[in-house]
């Protein structure tokens, strides 16, 4: 199992945008002056002019505030709102009611997906094939030269035909058995020993889903509020060998990881969709993965792979943290 690239301590989940409020200061009473005050660089002592009245309006301090993250999920919650573990799970309702919430001028913005997933595949083979191949090309190379010189000398003399010499027979033989013995090596060498390796390679918050749908080509459906939906989106990477010409699922679910229901699976999380494995040795895939969020304050997504019902691989995204944003505006899907 790979190491996870989103762990408690990096994930730009837990950095989200600060939101600070600047309060105007208030303006003086009417009536009354106000003179700038003069400072000394020595005691810091402010003296009025005189003659005048000055009324000294108070500075008001402003703490930089961290967008809100959701409280703390409990077993009740989970077990009676199906909002709490999935935006798209609760009524409609209640998603009009929470997309109207979180479309305010403190909500944080939505990313956009630059780049999508991969795929690189390549056959191993024999170095013996390889080598055959090579010299099969050369030998096969040097016969053709051979045949247009004896083609060449018969035109242009009116002896009888030359007959094919040794160097022209041989280089045709060679070029045969090296090809022969590159294709048997296709059917004689054995596979690579099965091996893989899953590893989360970048987590990418604030997606929304109609941007994933957009980005990944979905072939789906999806309603228009829904689109308004926010998540994570998780890049994995899926490097396989030998498993050539067999069947692998990639399956995936979020948990809870707050007090009282950590390591709970929220229910209706859970995923399984075909890998495809291609038709060679080897094989890496980059694989975005889009995750809905909880009612939780913090929650992990966790991945297997799995080849007839038999875990082969498993990571997990590490701790990130919730949202009380869990919609974009429309206007941002819009623009988007």
């Amino acid at each position: 199992m790979g190491p996870s690239a989103a762990s408690a301590d990096s994930s730009p989940l837990l950095d989200q945008d600060a939101v600070v409020e600047a309060s105007p200061p208030a303006p003086p009473a009417a009536g009354t002056a106000t003179t700038p005050a003069t400072t000394t660089p020595t005691d810091d002592t402010t003296t009025p002019t005189p003659g005048t009245l000055t009324t000294t309006t108070p500075e008001t301090l402003t703490t930089p505030t961290r967008t809100p993250a959701p409280a703390q999920m409990s077993a009740q919650a989970l077990r009676t709102d199906p909002g709490s573990r999935d935006a798209a799970a609760q009524s409609d309702r209640s998603k009009r009611r929470e997309a109207r919430a979180a479309c305010t001028p403190q909500r944080p913005p939505i990313n956009k997906m630059l780049a999508i997933g991969g795929l690189v595949a390549a056959d191993e083979g024999s170095g013996w094939a390889r080598l055959a191949l090579f010299i099969a090309a050369c030998f096969a190379a040097i016969g053709l030269v051979a045949f247009f010189i004896r083609r060449t000398a018969d035109r242009t003399s009116n002896a009888p035909p030359a007959v094919r010499g040794r160097l022209e027979t041989l280089s045709v033989l060679v070029a045969i058995i090296g090809t022969l013995v590159a294709i048997a090596d296709q059917f004689v060498t054995e596979p690579p020993p099965p091996e893989s390796a899953m590893t989360v390679r970048d987590v990418l918050p604030r997606v929304t889903r109609a941007e994933y749908a957009h980005r990944t080509k979905a072939d789906v459906r999806i309603r228009p509020l829904d689109r308004r939906e926010v998540g994570n989106v998780v890049l994995l990477e899926v490097r396989l060998t030998g498993y050539r010409g067999k069947r692998l699922a990639l399956q995936y679910a979020t948990y809870s990881l707050d007090r009282g229901v950590t390591g709970a699976l929220l229910p209706g999380t859970k995923k399984d969709v075909r890998l495809r494995v291609t038709d060679e040795d080897t094989q890496t895939s980059f694989i975005p993965i889009w995750v809905g969020y909880p009612k939780s304050a913090r929650f992990e997504a966790q991945f297997r792979l799995i080849e007839n019902d038999e875990i082969r691989q498993l990571t997990s995204s590490g701790p990130m943290r919730g949202s009380t944003y869990r919609y974009a505006c429309s206007r941002e899907v819009r623009a988007a």
